[in-house]
């Protein structure tokens, strides 16, 4: 055998050595390979599963998150349905509102017109009541002075006829009988028209009396004293409230137990009352 073919065996045996140990390094590495691709497939598979899960899950997610979505719609347009109901139904209320507290505001007016007419009522009631009650006082003063009249009337009638009667019986003078006969008769007929001229001033005794009756728009007045206390026509007293002046009257009508008189001109200073005091020593 040649040289060169022990050197090719030698290489022959060589390579075939490298390459059995590159083959069964080869077949190491492709089962190692093998093994971390199976296990990497593996390994893919488990997490394309976990990824398909995901992908499920999200798919899941999505369908529950569009669900909702789509119930979140159907709840806003019910909302916003509502809310229309509702601004419709708060329209109507403020326009009822408005006609309500419009036919409110009519009713307190109509309330107080009534209000303001009955107080005038009222008020012209009491001044109606005011004038029928002055009517009554003066229907009852009017009786109360034309009853004093009547019995000053009968009292000089009586005069009159005791003056007659003297007359007639020669009791008297028939001069001074005739006079007293006539100047009765004429005290009848001036107390009748309630009017009357005052006699002569003559010479007066310190008298005391009061006021019985009175009568200022006639201008007439009652005193408690009379003949029997020596008052004569013409007589002038003073009349006096406490301390106060009031005014002077002048008898003009005598009578045995009062006199009627007048007021004097430019002396009365108020309105005489019932119950005044007079006296013809002030």
């Amino acid at each position: 055998m040649s040289l060169f073919a022990k050197i090719m065996v030698v290489v022959n045996f060589i390579l075939a050595v490298v390459f059995l140990s590159a083959a069964g390094t080869f077949l190491g590495a492709m089962n190692k390979y093998k093994d971390m691709h199976k296990a990497e497939q593996m390994a893919r598979a488990t997490e394309v599963e976990a990824l398909n899960t995901q992908v499920t899950q999200r798919q899941k997610d999505l369908e529950a998150s569009k669900e909702m979505g789509r119930q979140h719609e159907v709840a806003r347009a019910g909302a916003e349905s509502a809310q229309a109901t509702q601004a419709e139904s708060l329209k109507t209320l403020n326009e009822k509102n408005n006609m309500l507290e419009a036919a409110l505001n009519k009713l307190a007016a109509t309330y107080q017109t009534m209000v303001d007419t009955n107080t005038k009522l009222e008020a012209e009631k009491g001044a109606l009541q005011d004038q029928v009650n002055t009517a009554r006082a003066d229907k009852r003063t009017a009786l109360d002075d034309l009853n004093t009249a009547n019995g000053t009337i009968a009292g000089l009638n009586q005069e009159k006829s005791d003056l007659e009667a003297a007359l007639a019986a020669g009791h008297k003078a028939s001069v001074v009988a005739a006079e007293k006969l006539d100047a009765a008769g004429t005290v009848i007929e001036l107390y009748k028209s309630k009017y009357g001229g005052v006699g002569d001033i003559v010479s007066v005794e310190p008298v005391d009396g009061q006021v019985q009756a009175v009568d200022n728009a006639m201008d007439i007045y009652v005193i408690s004293i009379g003949s029997k206390d020596k008052v004569t026509v013409g007589y002038e007293f003073v009349v006096y409230r406490g301390n106060d002046y009031v005014s002077t009257i002048v008898v003009d009508q005598v009578f045995a137990q009062h006199a009627s008189c007048k007021t004097k001109s430019g002396m009365k200073k108020r309105d005489i009352q019932a119950g005044d005091k007079v006296s013809t020593r002030l």
